[in-house]
């Protein structure tokens, strides 16, 4: 295995098991063995908790924010566009029932090194800020994205997707109507 593939199944592991056990129920050796290295190879691509956190957050981000300005571009109406960013929450609950990495990361935010922090709230942010150009209001967006992170939580207590399902109708509705 060559060392950037080693670097991306290194991510991709972590990624699931943080998603689905949060921070502090990963640990590099976790990481050695789903990926089938030893933990010396963890380590050598990320020397700390913290260089692998905030690679993964970018990482994460990144690949979110590509993704749901597709979805959004795609749709027609507002109420369109808020369903289509809704169902990543939805498809991402339907496949696996883990979290979105950085809501559970930000939930965990006392243990993360400020950079990591940072970049979570970056998230956020450029969440708000996409859907700001959608709705039209900061306060109208960041209802959407906390609802939608706050359903998942619920979601993934009870695992079910009841309350995920019916915040995402509830918000189509919300914003039926607008163009």
């Amino acid at each position: 295995m060559k060392r950037g593939e080693v670097r991306e199944r290194i991510l991709e592991a972590g990624e699931a098991l943080v998603r689905q056990h949060g921070l502090n129920g990963v640990s590099f050796r976790d990481l050695a063995e789903q990926v089938g290295v030893k933990s010396a190879s963890v380590h050598y691509h990320f020397p700390t908790k913290d260089d692998f956190l905030l690679v993964l957050a970018q990482r994460y981000s990144e690949r979110f924010l590509e993704t749901a300005e597709s979805v959004i571009a795609s749709g027609k109406t507002v109420a369109e566009k808020v369903r289509g960013y809704s169902n990543l929450f939805l498809a991402a609950f339907a496949e696996d029932g883990r979290m979105c990495l950085c809501g559970i990361l930000a939930a965990e935010a006392a243990d993360l090194s400020d950079p990591v922090r940072r970049e979570i709230a970056g998230f956020f942010d450029a969440n708000i800020n996409m859907l700001k150009g959608v709705l039209g209001d900061a306060s109208e967006a960041r209802f959407v994205v906390t609802s939608l992170e706050g359903a998942m939580l619920l979601a993934r207590v009870e695992k079910s997707p009841q309350h995920l399902e019916s915040t995402a109708r509830d918000l189509s509705e919300r914003y039926r109507g607008r163009n």
